[in-house]
């Protein structure tokens, strides 16, 4: 999947003042798992005409039942680097605690509390929570793409919409869709406020259309421009 990125507005006295930029997104299924690959180049203009131009680059496989995950995340700012995450986690069994290993930046083991998820066993329960009428989920998610690791996600589900047979995309044509929010607030922090929001239409086959990325102070729009479906792995 391929996305566009444009500002979508900013508060009042808000530093951004423009933002543009492109994400791709691939998920791939083999015999044991998903692998994720997710770039993203968002270039921010502030107040005094200044460009930041933020490149980060992410991968990730996920074992089919849930319980094993690694991986990748390193982001660059005005061509330096500026984070780096590597590691791998594992749970004994969905519902269980579980263990989380970093190698990058440094050596260390983070506690995984009961329940937490991984992402593709987040995007399996989002769809079907939304095929089951909930309109509610929340749960902790591990995805190793910030120093804390995981955090804790509250969706809000929006009623079904009809199929669309006219979708641009093919493999979006006639299926079901929902509008989600999703709220990211730090794993057992009690805070008021997420740090970020993210609004999307979510397909029935877990693909994201359009999205707004909410960071506070501004709000970035993800325009869905191309969306190609990959052959499934024969083993």
């Amino acid at each position: 999947a391929a996305y566009t990125l444009r500002l979508d507005g900013s508060g009042s006295g808000a530093a951004v003042i423009d933002a543009q930029g492109a994400m791709t997104a691939e998920w791939a299924e083999s015999c044991d798992g998903w692998t994720v690959q997710q770039r993203i180049v968002l270039e921010l203009i502030n107040t005094n005409d200044e460009a930041l131009v933020t490149d980060t680059g992410f991968t990730s496989w996920e074992s089919h039942d849930g319980l094993r995950y690694r991986f990748s995340l390193r982001t660059m700012r005005n061509e330096q680097l500026a984070e780096e995450y590597r590691g791998d986690a594992q749970i004994p069994d969905l519902g269980k605690a579980g263990e989380a290993h970093y190698t990058v930046p440094e050596d260390r083991k983070m506690a995984l509390p009961a329940g937490t998820i991984f992402p593709m066993v987040h995007s399996a329960e989002l769809v079907k929570a939304a095929e089951t009428g909930k309109q509610t989920l929340v749960v902790v998610v591990f995805d190793g793409a910030t120093k804390e690791g995981m955090a804790e996600i509250n969706a809000v589900i929006g009623r079904r919409q009809i199929p669309d047979p006219k979708e641009k995309a093919e493999m979006l044509a006639n299926r079901n869709s929902w509008p989600i929010r999703l709220a990211f607030f730090n794993a057992g922090a009690d805070a008021a406020e997420p740090q970020y929001e993210l609004s999307m239409k979510m397909y029935d086959n877990g693909v994201a259309g359009d999205q707004i990325m909410d960071f506070g102070d501004f709000r970035v729009r993800a325009k869905l421009l191309r969306l190609e479906e990959l052959p499934k792995p024969k083993c």
